[in-house]
């Protein structure tokens, strides 16, 4: 049996119940290390999908496994929200392509860490006030970075770039794939971090785009093997990330739906999440 998801509508898709059965028993027996976490009992269930990708300190562990003690900012955050809003969580890690596909095959409830885009938004329920994105019920603000090599022509100056000559790269279904296209730059999308590195350090790809702490990451534990890749002095872009809820779930659980939103925000200015905050520094 092949353990990967259907690349478009089967004649008879399983429900969502039923696709979270299947991937735990697919963990089990396929080694595939999907992972499912339910945390306190409730009366409504809130099934997350969430990058494998680590991303310091927002999520932590590499892969399907979530870690039990230091799962990272971002988990530990929704489970604080999940207590308030009074639901049960469930977490199931999978590639960030996927996260996306089964949020809009309402396979799952909700996926995080979720930028804005028009295309998400068909099929993805963002925090709204007076019909516009309330980035105050964001659950953070991230910031991206260039990485190129060392001597490279390319030009940024913050808001146009310049000199590329060849595509820059970003992770497979990451929404800054847009954001360069709207720049005029030819985009090539690879998963992985050390895939796109990797091409970077060949010449493949003029630069690569990739959320500062994840890049950051990544070169500090292979400064040797990537020495010659740096990350451009400014910024490349900062935006709001998002829980966001399947169309679904919201049209069933709308004052619920709301709760959560409301949760992310208000948790974050509780004693209880700043404590939190301190086993990460």
């Amino acid at each position: 049996m092949n353990p990967s998801l259907p690349a478009g509508p089967a004649p008879a898709r399983p429900k969502r119940r039923e696709l979270f059965r299947l991937l735990r028993n697919a963990a089990a027996v396929l080694a595939i290390g999907i992972a499912i976490v339910p945390a306190a009992a409730a009366d409504t269930v809130l099934r997350v999908a969430y990058a494998e990708t680590e991303n310091p300190p927002r999520i932590l562990g590499q892969g399907a496994v979530v870690p039990a003690d230091r799962p990272g900012i971002s988990i530990e955050l929704l489970r604080m929200a999940a207590d308030k809003a009074g639901v049960t969580l469930e977490l199931v890690r999978v590639p960030w392509k996927r996260c996306l596909y089964l949020l809009e095959n309402a396979y799952v409830d909700a996926i995080f860490h979720a930028s804005y885009t028009e295309d998400r938004a068909r099929y993805a329920v963002y925090p709204t006030r007076e019909g516009k994105l309330d980035t105050g019920r964001a659950i953070y603000l991230n910031r991206y970075a260039l990485y190129l090599r060392k001597g490279s022509e390319i030009r940024w100056d913050g808001r146009s770039l310049a000199n590329a000559g060849k595509p820059l790269g970003t992770l497979s279904g990451n929404a800054v794939a847009e954001d360069l296209k709207q720049l005029g730059v030819a985009v090539e999308e690879a998963p992985g971090v050390r895939a796109n590195m990797e091409k970077v350090r060949s010449g493949r790809i003029a630069a690569y785009v990739e959320i500062e702490g994840i890049g950051d990451d990544f070169l500090a534990g292979r400064r040797a093997e990537f020495a010659e890749i740096e990350k451009h002095p400014l910024p490349f872009q900062d935006k709001h990330y998002f829980v966001v809820l399947s169309k679904p779930f919201y049209q069933r659980n709308p004052t619920l739906s709301e709760a959560i939103f409301d949760a992310i925000r208000d948790v974050q200015a509780t004693p209880a999440y700043r404590r939190m905050l301190l086993k990460y520094r």
